[in-house]
């Protein structure tokens, strides 16, 4: 007679909607600010008294922070009290109390397979919640090639999380935290990761001294320069590239900021150009000897309409690559098209063939800090 296989028993239905409200208000935005312009992250409470969990990266090279909650609030008496570079975490107190705040999973109760939510704010679009699986529980040197961060494990999972969900929490369906989304996989959809929330825990049992954002960048640069990392200047200007980018920045400036592993370019536009919500960012991952990622902008295209004169804006996203990386040169390309004029904003696409073009950066002396 055949054995048969006792049959798995059937999941549970999981009331998705139920658990992002529950857990909503103790979810966070961090907008960062520096003097090229701003960025956002996000972070969760985890304690009633204003203690944040969120990433190393969110914060570092940022000159000052703003937390919103979920519902608007905002606070920007806000300090640094521990960190973990190599892991990429960071703990916040924030002058508030009464909080609402999420627990922290062990990772031994972490099952692959099992459902997850993750909350964030993704291209500063607050209270996103997408869902997903774990995917894998894996060590951190098969998904990152840097072995100054080797020695710890990471949660590998389907659900989104782009720029903008650093920091924010990976939940199971209790509604507790298992990770820390951290980063999204450059090359592959659908493979994200999180640093797992037990590594939160450890930092949470001895906080240290509450430190300004300037301390704090000082103790992270001083951490890597330990580990033997090449720190990057900060301020850096175009000498080649798309010949539009002159029509869209200031100057060709770029801020550029490295996270070991993770790059952000980020081109400086005019005050002007900001308040309309211009931007060009790029944010790149290793991938063996190159770093591989997307660049995004959003560009003003002109006026259509005689009557009643209508501004037109194009957001447009293609493929960016560094292929050499020192502190005195930054080289790559981006596959592009050369002029503003080949935009179609209309339809947020390229007029022409897109191709790659080649880009090299040097540091702007006048501007490095």
């Amino acid at each position: 007679m055949l054995a048969t296989a006792p049959s798995a028993a059937a999941p549970q239905a999981v009331d998705s909607v139920g658990l992002y409200r529950a857990v909503l208000p103790s979810v966070v935005t961090i907008w960062a600010r520096t003097d090229w312009g701003t960025g956002n992250g996000s972070g969760f409470f985890v304690s009633s008294d204003g203690l944040v969990v969120t990433n190393v990266h969110v914060l570092e090279g940022m000159s000052s922070i703003t937390v919103e909650l979920s519902n608007g609030e905002k606070y920007d008496n806000v300090s640094v009290v521990a960190s973990d570079p190599r892991r990429d975490l960071a703990i916040l107190r924030v002058a508030t109390m009464d909080r609402p705040y999420l627990k922290l999973a062990g990772l031994n109760s972490v099952r692959v397979g099992e459902f997850v939510m993750v909350i964030g704010s993704p291209d500063a679009l607050r209270n996103t919640g997408t869902t997903g699986i774990v995917s894998a529980i894996r060590p951190v040197e098969e998904v990152n090639l840097d072995r100054k961060r080797a020695g710890y494990r990471i949660l590998q999972t389907d659900a989104a999380v782009n720029p903008g969900n650093s920091g924010g929490p990976i939940l199971n369906q209790r509604g507790e935290v298992i990770a820390i989304a951290t980063y999204g996989g450059p090359a592959f959809e659908n493979i994200n990761f999180g640093v797992p929330a037990e590594y939160a825990k450890e930092l949470l049992s001895s906080p240290g001294e509450s430190r300004t954002l300037a301390e704090f960048n000082e103790d992270v640069k001083r951490f890597w320069e330990s580990q033997g990392a090449e720190v990057l200047p900060t301020a850096w200007m175009s000498v080649a590239g798309p010949a539009w980018l002159s029509c869209c920045s200031a100057g060709n400036r770029i801020l550029v900021t490295r996270t070991e592993n993770r790059i952000r370019l980020e081109v400086k536009v005019t005050a002007q150009q900001a308040s309309e919500g211009i931007f060009l960012v790029g944010t790149l991952e290793e991938t063996g000897e190159k770093y591989f990622g997307e660049f995004r902008l959003k560009a003003y295209c002109g006026i259509s309409g005689r009557i009643r004169p209508k501004h037109i804006w194009g957001t447009f996203s293609y493929p960016l690559e560094i292929t050499s990386l020192n502190r005195e040169r930054i080289e790559g390309r981006e596959f592009t098209v050369p002029r503003l004029d080949d935009l179609d904003c209309k339809t947020n696409s390229f007029k022409k063939s897109q191709e790659w073009i080649g880009f090299t950066l040097i540091p702007d002396l006048q501007q490095t800090r």
